[in-house]
Parts: C-alpha cells; sequence; structure tokens
C-alpha cells in the first residue's frame, strides 16, 4: 500500500533529504526543510518519494538565479509559495503513485492557501499558449545558475496550478527522478 503523510519527525525529514540528494545531486538542506511543509510518499514503512510546499520569504525557486534581482519582491514574497523538490524512487513511478502525488499536491495548496505560486521555465514556448487560461503572470527574466539558460519567472494562481498539475507533472513524473522546481526536471534518465 501506497500512501501520503504530512512528514513532522526530524528522522523522516533527514531521511527525505538523503533521498533527495541522492537522486537530484543537488540536496537541500535541513533549515530549509524544517520550515517548510514536507510530504513523503509511503510504501510501507519506507520513503519512497515526497515533494516540499513552502510559503516565501525564503523561496528555492529564488535561489537558482546566477545573481542578485535589481527588483524589490518585497510587496509580495510573503503571499508567494512554491512546490519543489518532488521526487519518486523508479521503483514505484507508476499510475498510482504519480495520481496521489498529483492529488496531494493539489489538496496541500488548497489547504495553504497562497495567493500565488512562483515557479520558472527555460521554455517559453511550454507556457506561452497557456498564460490567460491558467492565469500565469511572468514577473521578470533572469540567468539561472550553472545554465547557459536564461528562466522565465512566473507566477501563477493556486487553483490555475491545481488545473494544471495533472497534465504539467504527469509526463515528468513518469521520466524523471526528481522536479527540482515546477519548471525544471533533474535527473532524467
Amino acid at each position: 500500500m501506497v500512501y501520503l503523510k504530512k512528514i513532522c519527525t526530524l528522522e523522516h525529514q533527514l531521511a527525505f533529504i538523503d533521498n533527495y540528494r541522492a537522486l537530484s545531486k543537488t540536496g537541500v538542506d535541513l533549515k530549509y526543510v524544517g520550515g517548510s511543509q514536507v510530504y513523503g510518499l509511503w510504501s510501507r514503512r519506507n520513503l519512497v518519494g515526497g515533494f516540499i510546499l513552502r510559503r516565501g520569504p525564503d523561496l528555492r525557486t529564488l535561489h537558482a538565479l546566477r545573481e542578485p534581482l535589481n527588483i524589490d519582491l518585497s510587496p509580495i514574497i510573503q503571499d508567494l509559495a512554491e512546490v519543489t523538490c518532488l521526487w519518486i524512487k523508479a521503483s514505484h513511478r507508476n499510475f498510482l503513485t504519480r495520481s496521489l502525488v498529483v492529488v496531494g499536491i493539489a489538496l496541500a495548496i488548497i489547504k495553504m492557501r497562497p495567493k500565488r505560486i512562483i515557479a520558472y521555465t527555460t521554455k517559453p514556448k511550454l507556457h506561452a499558449s497557456t498564460y490567460s487560461v491558467l492565469n500565469l503572470m511572468p514577473i521578470f527574466i533572469a540567468q539561472l545558475k550553472d545554465s547557459p539558460h536564461q528562466g522565465i519567472f512566473y507566477t501563477i494562481s493556486p487553483y490555475g496550478l491545481v488545473l494544471s498539475l495533472p497534465s504539467f507533472l504527469w509526463k515528468r513524473l513518469s521520466k524523471a527522478n526528481t522536479i527540482n522546481n515546477l519548471g525544471v526536471k533533474h535527473g532524467c534518465g
């Protein structure tokens, strides 16, 4: 049986960090995890996946920037949230677990009630046709760390994200070991 459960203990937070680091090769620190809502995907008593939902101001999404921004996000940062560090072990990446994670993310977002979700993409054509439908609002373009690409950082309404989750994440969850941010894949294989 596979189920999704909020991670609250230090032992489980450390297990999440270790598993995510092993699959993504990037890692996440305990301070970030401790200040976030962390959800684990469990099979029996084994952690086999999970994701992090976090509300501003210290958003991991903004850590992808090569240089500090020349714009002030302080008026909106408290209203932003992010979904990040999404991972599922290959041995458990199937229809049931993908469905469970998509529904779990949607329910966690609805429960948190942020005004906007921040994400980014390096593929502007990917989202160009859906800006109005999903209420996407590009907020800035910036150079990404360790990448020749610029990222288009945007916000999306929580309900726009919930509506787009099945189609947006389905393909990514079937192939990628991790999804660092809703717009960027890592560890494809």
